[in-house]
């Protein structure tokens, strides 16, 4: 990314990250992922360059700095996962009964129902589990006249599901039920003591 300033009409680019900031953000990178900043450091300045006489071109140190900055960005976002995933088995362990997020409560109850209505949502083969196919959950709600979930606002709901945790994401399940496989969100249930078995 480059901004642009009053020069820039000029024929001149300026760029908004240089040697320092690369270095502070290196340091983030090293705290984020374990590795020692220098090695971080010799690996980026490889990677982009910044060796003898380039070591300060501004092109190349900016690069350098975005390429940082996702880097950064990819490890946060895995830490937040591994993050909410970690307080959930912790707060089970302790006994907590976290707060669900409305969505995912609604959509627990949704399924509740339509399970004693219909039945044959859960394809899982495994009782500690429940492999859930959404397209059919969501078929099945509004033909049963559910709630109305919006598709992309459920999914990211259901990632924080504090009840049932959320184990994968588009599972291939062959299904207890109807002995097809079925791409399958799988949770680990609540209320049943988990078991190592795969679905």
């Amino acid at each position: 990314m480059e901004t642009r300033s009053a020069e820039a009409d000029q024929g001149k680019t300026q760029y908004t990250i240089g040697r320092d900031r690369l270095h502070r953000l290196l340091a983030i990178w090293s705290m984020l992922s374990g590795v020692p900043e220098d090695a971080l450091r010799c690996q980026t300045e490889t990677m982009f360059g910044l060796e003898g006489e380039d070591a300060d071109n501004p092109v190349r140190v900016h690069a350098a700095g975005e390429y940082v900055l996702r880097m950064n960005a990819v490890l946060l976002e895995k830490g937040a996962r591994v993050s909410a995933a970690a307080a959930g088995v912790y707060m089970r362990a302790m006994g907590v009964k976290p707060e669900e997020p409305e969505l995912v409560r609604v959509f627990w109850q949704e399924f509740e129902r339509l399970q004693q209505l219909v039945g044959g949502l859960d394809h899982s083969r495994t009782p500690a589990r429940i492999a859930i196919n959404l397209n059919q959950f969501l078929r099945l709600s509004e033909e049963h006249g559910g709630p109305g979930f919006d598709s992309a606002e459920l999914k990211e709901a259901l990632r924080a599901s504090q009840s049932h945790v959320l184990l994968a994401v588009n599972r291939c399940v062959h299904s207890r039920r109807h002995g097809k496989v079925y791409k399958c969100w799988v949770f680990e249930r609540g209320d049943v003591a988990p078991v190592s078995a795969d679905d």
